[in-house]
């Protein structure tokens, strides 16, 4: 998204009047100051068409910086603002999120992974992206090509220990705070996107942090009573597996460890549902609830602002059926699914 800064944001309105030079003493001759209303004796000071016995009491007519509360003869304007200095108008201006600069000219608000917009330079805006938050803040080059800023490298889930630890904590927080639960034996991969696109041939780059794998054997039964034939399907075998992109900052790894563990969860509890916009819908309606069991609820904004038609439309759907109650969610969700397996 691009914006630009006001125009005329720093065009010095240079106002020369009432300039310390350009204002004269005069000779008082019967006159009273116009701000203490005392009569002017001798020297007095005279500018648009009023009369002050003092420079003082002229002084106190004069704009005040919005900033240092300074009065100010000659002065920036913006916005209908006063500014004693640039210095002064500078310090308000809104900031690059990249350089910290003050944003004078033309720049770029770009939304972040949770919802959130941030302003940068044209300069900064040309900076690699950052594959967690999608800002362009640059820093580390991964192996597969992803870049992961200063930033979110803080936090950066790395190694399968820690990360196996987060997701059966969000596993376990799910069962207990929502009731949703396996008992499938889930394998958890933390990988990165070439071991991706080898689960999913449609993986994006820059856009999935996680997949949910499922995969069945099973075969067909065929009995017969009573002159009628019968089939049914039964379940050999099924593996089931959820992968999740290294790097992700902690919190964004138990969103999206709740998303899939909800992919999951659906899958065994529905079968299979065969409208996107249900899939991805309740798997977004589980990482909003538990952003917000995990007091983490600042990421709900890019979830609920969505503009997707898949995802953003999904949840707004599943949420509105969903705050009628876990009745109307389970029915609902009956409804749309082709049995558990």
């Amino acid at each position: 998204m691009s914006g630009k800064a006001k125009a005329g944001w720093l065009v010095l309105a240079v106002l020369w009047m009432l300039s310390s030079g350009a204002v004269p003493l005069l000779a008082a001759s019967g006159l009273r100051c116009a701000v203490c209303d005392k009569r002017i004796v001798g020297n007095y000071v005279s500018a648009g068409n009023r009369d002050y016995c003092s420079r003082a009491c002229f002084e106190t007519t004069l704009p005040q910086c919005a900033v240092c509360k300074k009065r100010c003869e000659r002065f920036w304007k913006s916005g209908g603002r006063i500014f004693c200095s640039e210095r002064c108008a500078q310090s308000v201006m809104p900031k690059c999120s990249g350089c910290a600069a003050p944003l004078t000219r033309q720049y770029t608000k770009i939304i972040d992974a949770t919802g959130h917009g941030h302003d940068f330079c044209a300069k900064c805006v040309r900076r690699p992206l950052c594959f967690a938050c999608r800002l362009p803040r640059g820093g580390t080059k991964l192996p597969d090509g992803r870049t992961v800023c200063p930033v979110c490298a803080k936090t950066a889930v790395t190694d399968f220990a820690r990360a196996q630890r987060l997701f059966r904590k969000v596993r376990a927080q799910m069962a207990s705070s929502l009731g949703w639960e396996t008992d499938c034996p889930l394998q958890f991969f933390l990988a990165d996107e070439s071991q991706m696109r080898k689960r999913n041939s449609k993986f994006v780059s820059g856009v999935e942090l996680g997949l949910h794998y499922y995969e069945e054997n099973s075969r067909e039964i065929t009995t017969r009573s009573r002159g009628r034939e019968k089939t049914r399907t039964e379940l050999l075998n099924q593996r089931c597996a959820i992968y999740i992109l290294s790097h992700l900052p902690e919190k964004q790894f138990c969103e999206v460890a709740a998303h899939e563990l909800a992919h999951d969860y659906l899958r065994h509890r529905y079968g299979n549902i065969r409208d996107l916009t249900i899939q991805e819908g309740f798997a977004e309606e589980a990482a909003w609830r538990m952003n917000r069991i995990m007091k983490q609820a600042e990421r709900n904004d890019r979830i609920e602002k969505n503009s997707d038609p898949v995802y953003g439309a999904g949840f707004r759907k599943v949420h509105a059926v969903a705050l009628k109650g876990a009745a109307a969610l389970d029915s609902f969700l009956k409804k749309h699914g082709t049995g558990r397996n």
